[in-house]
């Protein structure tokens, strides 16, 4: 904590001090560089953490949407040595694995050539965030120090999720996290989870060793290119005049976004074309395989190589299935799920405490329409991710599970936990 001389901070307890001892300041957390819309030309967003499926697909949603994006290669041991000589102690394998992995190609770049402030000025990190119950949320202050230790002190990371949304609400903000964004990353995200999941259903029953992998390659190939033909959508000029001038441009264009997704069948082709390239893995379904499930830290199911320590390859060396879920997808469904809860279980209530006073109704039934207005977005939000991943599952095939209904999950819990301990 940094200790300044001047006026207590705005909230501050009053304590005495020593006769002409400095007055000490709340701490305030150093503003970061901002990444603006006029810099998105020249700048390149840099993502990972996940697996190279994962990471490629969302390079393609972003690009999709104008930015100049480049995913990152799988994390190695080298990148966890940078993220354990450069970050802080007692932190989690994927913090150093992510950050490490990031330090480890800025300096690649600076042995091309680029001298670090060209680097800094020309590049972005962009990965989820949250708030958190947990050290995840305060990753993103622990990238920048690691960063800083490793001499790339100004370089910019963007967080993104549920809970948060850097620079939404400004007009020059680089990263623009609207519908365009999270469909397309959405999109992206759920075919991975589910081209994943394939694979590791069909590996280890092959009869060629890496047939599995190279069809994988090739499906990924024809999906990277259709995510990357999906522009986002632009309204035309005559009707967005007549939208305008009704006051409806931003239902009009909420509502167009929303059935394009719905009607759009060409992540529906690729998947049949994957499917037809999986077709071609010839396999031996005699063969005895005890399955594994993959349970515990999530990312150990979302990242390839030494990250996991390679431990899907490793179980399928020794005879074995690796059964992994669909992180990304359920994740996602848990937040949805989570935030119905927790609003359903705030409502009627205001955040100075007081209790709802029906002679202020305008204000009142304000409150309740964010209140409905919250829970039917977050609803629909539920149902079109179920919708679209059973869309895709039915195109590749229909051999893998549907998402399971959180309720479920929670009703099952319920005797032994509660959910208001997340």
């Amino acid at each position: 904590m940094t200790v300044e001389s001047g006026t207590p901070a705005e909230g501050s307890p009053a304590r005495e001090l020593p006769e002409g001892a400095p007055c000490p300041t709340h701490y305030r957390r150093p503003r970061a560089r901002p990444f603006l819309r006029s810099e998105r030309a020249t700048t390149t967003v840099l993502l990972g953490g996940l697996t190279e499926t994962h990471d490629r697909l969302a390079e393609a949603a972003l690009r999709s949407l104008g930015y100049r994006c480049r995913a990152l290669p799988p994390p190695d041991l080298e990148a966890f040595q940078a993220g354990r000589e450069f970050q802080n102690h007692a932190y989690c394998n994927p913090a150093y694995f992510t950050v490490g992995n990031l330090i480890k190609y800025l300096q690649d770049l600076e042995s091309t050539g680029l001298d670090r402030a060209e680097i800094v000025d020309h590049h972005v990190f962009v990965t989820a965030g949250s708030c958190g119950t947990c050290r995840f949320g305060m990753y993103e202050e622990e990238y920048r120090a690691a960063l800083r230790n490793a001499g790339f002190g100004e370089f910019r990371v963007l967080t993104f999720g549920i809970d948060r949304s850097p620079g939404a609400d400004s007009e020059a903000a680089g990263l623009e996290t609207d519908l365009d964004f999270y469909l397309a990353l959405a999109n992206a995200l759920n075919a991975a989870d589910i081209l994943n999941q394939l694979t590791c259903q069909i590996r280890p029953y092959e009869l060629r060793s890496g047939a599995t992998d190279e069809a994988l390659s090739r499906a990924r190939a024809h999906l990277y290119r259709a995510i990357l033909d999906r522009s986002p959508f632009r309204p035309g000029a005559r009707a967005e005049r007549i939208a305008t001038s009704l006051g409806l441009a931003g239902i009009a264009g909420f509502l167009h976004r929303i059935l394009r997704q719905l009607t759009s069948r060409d992540l529906l082709e690729c998947m049949r074309a994957a499917r037809a390239e999986f077709d071609t893995v010839a396999v031996d379904r005699f063969r005895v395989r005890p399955i594994v499930k993959l349970t515990g830290e999530i990312w150990a199911q979302t990242t390839d190589g030494d990250g996991n320590y390679r431990m899907i390859r490793f179980l399928e060396g020794e005879r074995a299935e690796a059964l992994i879920d669909r992180p990304v997808g359920t994740r996602l469904m848990f937040s949805f799920h989570m935030a119905k809860a927790i609003a359903r279980s705030k409502r009627g209530l205001h955040e100075n405490g007081n209790r709802p006073c029906w002679r202020r109704p305008r204000g009142e039934i304000a409150r309740w329409i964010r209140y409905v207005r919250k829970i039917c977005l977050l609803t629909l939000a539920e149902a079109l991710l179920r919708r679209e991943n059973a869309r895709l599952l039915k195109a590749l095939g229909g051999t893998l599970h549907a998402i399971v209904p959180q309720q479920l999950f929670r009703e099952i819990a319920a005797p032994y936990y509660d959910w208001r301990c997340y």
